[in-house]
């Protein structure tokens, strides 16, 4: 298990490096280059589903309560103590993203409100897959 969770962990880590390079567009360019914020958009949501994924994964190999909800499994983590509130804060308040982006990328997210959330997001990418291989390993 501890390898399944290593290897969804470097997938996430995949998606985090294709938003930072997302990231060094200017916000004027991001805005108005589809191909940019349409992948951005699209990297978030496979993102967060790898962060789902590990949490569901990281509660089955250490026998936690299980759930379906999204934000119970981040909860869960934090209450365990693999990651500070700090992070499950940004993560559950985020989370949303999932549901708000895989229905129609174009008419719901505003793309200023997406290229400011971008920082956000690959720090607290980056920051889950720290804490987790701390945790596990």
């Amino acid at each position: 298990m501890i390898e399944m969770i290593k290897k969804e962990l470097d997938v996430l880590e995949k998606y985090t490096e294709i938003l930072s390079v997302a990231y060094t567009y200017d916000e004027e360019t991001f805005i108005h280059e589809p191909l940019i914020y349409g992948g951005a958009e699209r990297f978030i949501i496979l993102g967060l589903k790898s962060i789902v994924d590990v949490c569901r994964m990281v509660i089955d190999y250490c026998n936690f309560k299980r759930t379906d909800d999204y934000r119970e499994m981040i909860r869960i983590l934090e209450y365990k103590k693999v990651y500070p509130s700090w992070l499950s804060e940004s993560l559950v308040k985020n989370i949303k993203y999932i549901f708000t982006l895989k229905y129609d990328y174009l008419k719901y997210m505003n793309k200023k409100e997406l290229y400011t959330l971008l920082e956000e997001i690959i720090r607290d990418f980056r920051h889950f897959k720290k804490y987790v291989l701390e945790y596990i390993v």
